[in-house]
């Protein structure tokens, strides 16, 4: 998707998102997701046409499920993306009406309301529109409010299956990571030690670090390049995805690791030596070349989507983040799918540039798109629904 900006819009909301598909009636504001941007972040009549309004909508039917660990910068370089994030708070004691205490669960009911209408917007971005029209600025604010009230409260951990999730935990690490950086001058020598290849702990991943002249990146398989900027010398941030690295050394000061900051995840990323990581690019090319899918895919592919249309998803055979992400989307998913009946049968279509396999799901009144990655425990860590072949 494209990012445009708008110098009137207010600093939380000064990124505008375009989906990919185009809105043929943004101009009449009859679109939803435009009267959402018109008429929530700006309650002022006269602000209103300060904004740039979005050209396009997300389109019908498709729903990233991808975890941080497969694809971490992937929601600002697709389609509208939704997050894995989820609400972790009750409904205020003794009152009829919500209040901003369920911030959360506002914007849980939005993004519903929104998927009804098969627009998919990430959570981040909901709580970000609840924030302002509880008259707030932005979610850090409303956070950091909620977070002050709930000071020596116990941690809030909520089940997604028989997984622990610490919302506490991950809603910290969130506003850190969120937080507006600052870059410093860095001699760029200094930054050679980092360069290498990383690898994710699904193993099937690579994290290219390198330099051109003065200028770092990192580059995970199959997507494009991203640009860090230093904040210490062992720490880096891209403000274009909210996204930090940070290098791990030993006692000696060699590098033997990074961690990627992201959504309220850490991932750890492992440094290996050039010829194990051309060992595993090779692997990679030769099963896409011979066009071969992994012996488990199409049956974990099918459990999966079963598990959704049942509306009890079976979580243990989902990686974390990928088991956050269904339970986040089970509402929409169930209404999206089990409408379409029974599976007939499963296709084995290709292979995707970082390794998932690409399937064709039909059921007895629609065909799905679905691309599917498992970890070496045989568990979802990545998949992608789209509608149609």
């Amino acid at each position: 998707m494209e990012i445009i900006t708008s110098s009137g819009a207010p600093h939380a909301f000064r990124p505008v998102i375009q989906a990919a598909a185009a809105c043929p009636s943004y101009a009449s504001v009859d679109c939803i997701a435009c009267r959402l941007c018109i008429d929530s972040l700006f309650t002022p009549i006269q602000h209103r046409e300060r904004l740039i309004r979005p050209a396009g909508c997300a389109r019908k039917g498709m729903v990233n499920l991808s975890c941080l660990d497969g694809f971490p910068f992937a929601r600002a370089i697709k389609s509208v993306n939704a997050t894995i994030w989820r609400s972790c708070f009750a409904h205020a004691k003794d009152t009829l009406m919500r209040d901003y205490r369920d911030a959360k669960v506002m914007a849980q009911t939005l993004r519903d309301s929104l998927a009804i209408k098969d627009l998919v917007i990430s959570h981040s971005e909901s709580l970000e529109l609840v924030s302002r029209m509880l008259g707030l600025p932005d979610w850090n604010t409303l956070s950091a409010k909620l977070q002050g009230e709930r000071n020596g409260a116990a941690p809030n951990r909520n089940r997604t299956g028989s997984s622990e999730i610490s919302t506490d935990e991950r809603d910290r690490k969130l506003v850190e990571q969120v937080t507006p950086r600052t870059a410093i001058d860095l001699e760029p020598h200094l930054f050679d030690k980092f360069v290498g290849y990383y690898q994710s702990q699904s193993g099937d991943l690579l994290n290219k670090v390198y330099r051109e002249e003065g200028r770092f990146f990192c580059q995970i398989t199959a997507q494009r390049p991203v640009e860090f900027y230093p904040e210490s010398k062992s720490k880096f941030f891209t403000p274009i995805f909210r996204a930090q690295v940070s290098f791990i050394t030993d006692s000696h000061d060699r590098v033997t690791g990074l961690i990627l900051h992201q959504n309220g995840f850490e991932s750890l990323w492992n440094l290996i030596d050039d010829k194990s990581a051309e060992l595993l690019i090779k692997s990679l090319e030769g099963r896409i070349k011979n066009n071969l899918p992994h012996a488990d895919t199409e049956k974990a592919l099918r459990r999966f989507i079963e598990g959704i249309i049942s509306g009890n998803p079976n979580y243990d055979e989902m990686a974390p983040e990928q088991a956050q992400a269904i339970h986040d989307q089970l509402s929409y998913l169930k209404s999206l799918i089990e409408k379409e009946g029974v599976i007939k049968f499963i296709s084995f279509i290709g292979i995707q540039d970082n390794g998932d396999d690409i399937y064709h799901v039909h059921h007895e009144k629609r065909l799905f798109r679905w691309t599917i990655g498992l970890d070496p425990d045989g568990k979802v860590k990545r998949s992608w629904v789209t509608s149609g072949g």
